[in-house]
Formats: structure tokens, C-alpha cells, sequence
């Protein structure tokens, strides 16, 4: 993906996309889905600190080949606190380290800027050469674009799937893709009649969208641990289970009653513990990482997003946001410890850290 970017972000609403319509006569003869309209909701204040981290490299003359190489093993502490007056449940916790972490918008990578990337997203609706579009047909096809601009169908679904799992159905509101290029916009395209087409200049909205979601994107040089973690509802006892996304490890933790408890109290502090084993396999990653490491001097990310305990109802067809995200990006200095590399702002030197049945939870304790 070095060439191209395809960054596709969807509302919360829905993963379809469908044909705007505007017949007053034949809506009214259809089954149409209410158009959910989202509003900001009360929030819960995070926040998240790295108190500790140990990255060992394992094995680290090894070459890097696309299925074998160097490996490091990290155990990474994070400090999450709820800074609000309200309860708020911890959904999932992104982690990574890095020789260097930048803002796109201040890096400008040329892989990036050359490239081209489509953000779709729903509206109540639009106005589009003076006409109203509020009512659109969703299929289970929606487009992505290529490098060049160019429109495609994502995850490879034929444009015209049918069966079961591919109904098409009727819903208020409209589909509609921005086109960026680099991190600039370019175009917005707006499903009409079955086609994508271009309302650049033509299209008006009641509440323009207004953000650029390269605000928020960064860029990642000699990415050494990447972690996402997951905090799910069900009914598995086991402890957290795993795979890996390309260079990411992916983890679950089961949550709900007699599990893992993720709620976090208001103005309540805890420690959280992000361990594993990161394979440095080409075309993810190179001995640049385990270079970046030994150096001394990186950079943390860590993301928690979190959901304000709070009853939630749809009244009106409205519903509200009741999640946040807290960030904490950070260059350390490490400490070397034989094949180890060591942060810490936290354990005392006649203490360690106590894991709780989980995996997830660490609490501090004298050594004994």
C-alpha cells in the first residue's frame, strides 16, 4: 500500500450505500427506513498515560524475510483515568511505538500525496441543482477509490450482488463520498439513480461536513509495536485471544458479567497491561525497527475509546453520541537492559507488577 492510499470511513449508521431519490409519489408507497439523525450526547473524559514499557528484541541478527525475522517482545503499562462525573465503559485501546509518529498534515508523505482516498459518509439530505434528495435505495455495495480517483467497489463485491445478505432496501437520508487528494478535497460524489456522480460545486447540505479527516491521521517511520485492543461483550470465560491485521496484533478481551469488568468509575484510575510478541516481516516492518529501538529514543501513541455509561434511547429518530476518544503521543528515552529496552515512571525498584486472571488489569506490589 506504499503507492496508494484508501482510507474509507462509513457512518455509525450503516456500511450501505444506495441511490438518492426524490419522488414524493412513489415514497410514499415504499417501505422507507427512518433516517436516524446522531446528536452529541454526554461524554466521559479519559485520559491515558504509558507508565512503563519493556520492548526485548529476540533473535535480532535474524534477516527480515517476508516469513521469518526478528521478533520483539513488549509489556507495555498505561495509566487510563476517568476524569469526568460520569461512569464510562473502555471499548478498545490502540497502542503503538515508533522511530517517529507525525501528523500527515505535517509530515506530507509523497506516498500520500500522490495518492488519492474517498471518505463516505450519510446526510439527512442534500440539495443538488435545486432539487431535495432525502430517500435512498441501500444496497451492500459502496465505492472505494484508487489512487488515480477513480471509483471502485469495495472489498470486491460485484456491483450488481443479490441473494441473501444483499437485499436492497429503502432509507431515508443520502450516501455520499468525498474525495481527497493528498490531504486536500477534490470532489464529492453523491449515489443518484444508481450512479455515483459528481456534485462537486452542485450540492449544498444543511450541516456541511466540514472536517477534514486528515486532522486526525498520522504517519508511522519504523512502526516497532502495534497493538489494538479490544474490550467485547459475550460469554467466553477464556482470557484474551488473538491474530494478527498485516503488522497489527489484534486482541479480545471478553466483557460482562462474571468477566473482565471495563467500566470505569467516575474520577477512577487503573492500570492496564498491552503484552505480546511483534514479528518484523517484511512488507510490514525492517531491521530499521529493531535499529529504532536500540537507538534509545522513540515514540508512543496510545488511543482509548471509551462510551459514557449512560441510557441511551432513539426519540424522534435521534439518537445521541455518547462516545469519546483520549490520545497521548510521547517521545521516551529507554533504558538498556541487556536485550531490553526500558521505560518507566512508575515501579519502585523493590516492587512489581501483579497480573490479574485476565491478562488485562496489573496492580503494583512489593517484591518479595
Amino acid at each position: 500500500m506504499k503507492h496508494q492510499a484508501k482510507l474509507i470511513l462509513f457512518g455509525f449508521l450503516s456500511l450501505t450505500i444506495g441511490v438518492a431519490f426524490a419522488s414524493p409519489l412513489l415514497v410514499s408507497e415504499l417501505d422507507v427506513k427512518p433516517f436516524i439523525k446522531h446528536v452529541q450526547g454526554p461524554t466521559a473524559d479519559f485520559s491515558v498515560d504509558v507508565v512503563y514499557a519493556n520492548f526485548t528484541i529476540i533473535n535480532g541478527s535474524k534477516p527480515v524475510s517476508e516469513k521469518d525475522g526478528p521478533a520483539v517482545s513488549y509489556y507495555v503499562v498505561l495509566n487510563i483515568t476517568n476524569l469526568s462525573d460520569i461512569g464510562a465503559k473502555l471499548l478498545d485501546v490502540n497502542f503503538k511505538a515508533a522511530k517517529e509518529i507525525k501528523n500527515i498534515s505535517e509530515s506530507n508523505p509523497s506516498w500520500l500525496m500522490n495518492g488519492t482516498s474517498g471518505i463516505g459518509y450519510f446526510a439527512e439530505g442534500a440539495w443538488v441543482d435545486g432539487v431535495w434528495y432525502n430517500v435512498t435505495l441501500a444496497t451492500h455495495n459502496w465505492p472505494a477509490v484508487d489512487m488515480w480517483g477513480n471509483l471502485t467497489f469495495f472489498n470486491g463485491l460485484p456491483e450488481n450482488a443479490t441473494g441473501p445478505g444483499f437485499e436492497d432496501y429503502w432509507m431515508e437520508g443520502v450516501q455520499l463520498l468525498d474525495v481527497y487528494e493528498g490531504i486536500n478535497f477534490w470532489a464529492t460524489y453523491m449515489s443518484m439513480n444508481g450512479t455515483w456522480t459528481d456534485v462537486t460545486g452542485r450540492i449544498k447540505l444543511p450541516q456541511p461536513q466540514g472536517h477534514n479527516p486528515f486532522n486526525d491521521a498520522f504517519t508511522f517511520n519504523d512502526i516497532i509495536i502495534s497493538e489494538l485492543h479490544l474490550f467485547q461483550f459475550g460469554n467466553d470465560t477464556s482470557t484474551a485471544n488473538s491474530h494478527t491485521l498485516g503488522h497489527m496484533n489484534v486482541k479480545s478481551t471478553w466483557v460482562g458479567e462474571g468477566l473482565f469488568d471495563n467500566y470505569w468509575a467516575p474520577h477512577q484510575s487503573r492500570l492496564i497491561v498491552l503484552q505480546g510478541i511483534q514479528n518484523i516481516t517484511k512488507p510490514w516492518a525492517s531491521t530499521e525497527a529493531i535499529e529504532a529501538l536500540k537507538s534509545g529514543s522513540i515514540t508512543l501513541q496510545t488511543r482509548v475509546f471509551n462510551n459514557a455509561d449512560v441510557t441511551v434511547e432513539i426519540v424522534n429518530n435521534t439518537a445521541m453520541d455518547t462516545w469519546s476518544y483520549a490520545t497521548e503521543l510521547k517521545q521516551v528515552q529507554l533504558t538498556r537492559n541487556g536485550d531490553s529496552y526500558i521505560y518507566n515512571k512508575i515501579l519502585g525498584e523493590n516492587q512489581i507488577f501483579v497480573t490479574d486472571q485476565y491478562g488485562v488489569e496489573v496492580f503494583i506490589e512489593p517484591r518479595s
